[in-house]
């Protein structure tokens, strides 16, 4: 099984609730057999995915950040690529991307979680 996070950020370039909460869920995961892809943006993404604890993070370019939300263009992409290796999508909110980004799910028949994450 694979499952895809989409979120805002991520280990290891940001650590706090949200993160750290995806960094032990992935690694609980990964003890059980499932791979875990997290997706997020970043304003100097790594070109190469980066392999954390048992799951892979790739990181897409945050073109711009407003009301504690960034945007991606490059995200919709990839994110296209990766839902379509995948058996779930896990996306995480407070979270723009997501919102876009669920407009392609229409077209690819899988399961989807929604976390809202809230301070």
């Amino acid at each position: 099984m694979v499952i895809l996070h989409v979120c805002k950020s991520s280990m290891p370039t940001n650590y706090g609730g949200i993160e750290s909460f995806i960094d032990t869920l992935c690694k609980a995961d990964s003890k059980l057999g499932v791979k875990n892809i997290v997706l997020t943006y970043n304003e100097a993404p790594l070109k190469q995915p980066i392999e954390m604890n048992g799951y892979t993070v790739y990181q897409t370019k945050q073109i711009f950040f407003i009301a504690s939300t960034g945007f991606s263009l490059s995200a919709f992409g990839k994110f296209k690529e990766l839902a379509i290796k995948s058996d779930i999508i896990h996306y995480h909110f407070p979270n723009h991307l997501p919102i876009s980004c669920i407009l392609f799910v229409h077209r690819i028949n899988l399961l989807l979680l929604h976390t809202t994450q809230t301070s």
